[in-house]
């Protein structure tokens, strides 16, 4: 198995780890922190359903586009994703 096979298993398993640590989020762990009040429920599906087309569209991007990996780029991003929590 070569480098790009390697990260794109990479990508491919970080997209599903990220996607299913946001619906946890989402629907699971806030229930365990106080709530403020909910005028317009539309958005929270809204913002999932956004956030499904991102996940989705970026997962074509990489497998269908044929661009080399930037190393830097993608330790520079991770970096940033792990400081987020």
């Amino acid at each position: 198995m070569d480098a790009k096979q390697m990260f794109s298993i990479f990508v491919f398993i970080f997209i599903i780890l990220t996607s299913v640590e946001r619906l946890w989020w989402t629907f699971f762990k806030q229930k365990d922190q106080e709530q403020g009040e909910v005028k317009a429920k539309w958005t929270l599906n809204l913002l999932n359903i956004s956030h499904a087309i991102i996940i989705l569209g970026s997962i074509l991007e990489y497998f269908l586009s044929g661009r080399n990996i930037i190393f830097f780029v993608t330790v520079l991003g991770f970096g940033i994703f792990v400081v987020a929590f």
